[in-house]
């Protein structure tokens, strides 16, 4: 999905072997490419460990969840918001 946001368009991909198995496509669907162009101005990669790491932050929370519900905390935890202590 970070190819096909830069490039605008929906790019295939050749590996997509990962943790988060439901953010795992060969190539994105056509109008989540242009959804989310409309809505975001930026994307960020996050990597396997810090899936990982991402599900043991939820699950220390006493919240079950897999590694594609889990990949958007990391960012987050990379750069808080001013006044929430992480």
């Amino acid at each position: 999905m970070a190819l096909s946001f830069e490039a605008a368009r929906p790019v295939e991909c050749d590996r997509m072997a990962t943790f988060a198995d439901g953010l795992a496509v060969r190539v994105a669907i056509p109008f989540a490419v242009e959804t989310m162009r409309g809505w975001w101005t930026a994307s960020s990669l996050v990597s396997e460990r810090e899936i990982a790491s991402a599900v043991g932050d939820y699950a220390r929370a006493g919240i079950r969840v897999e590694g594609a519900a889990a990949a958007p905390w990391r960012p987050c935890r990379r750069s808080p918001l001013p006044g929430r202590p992480f």
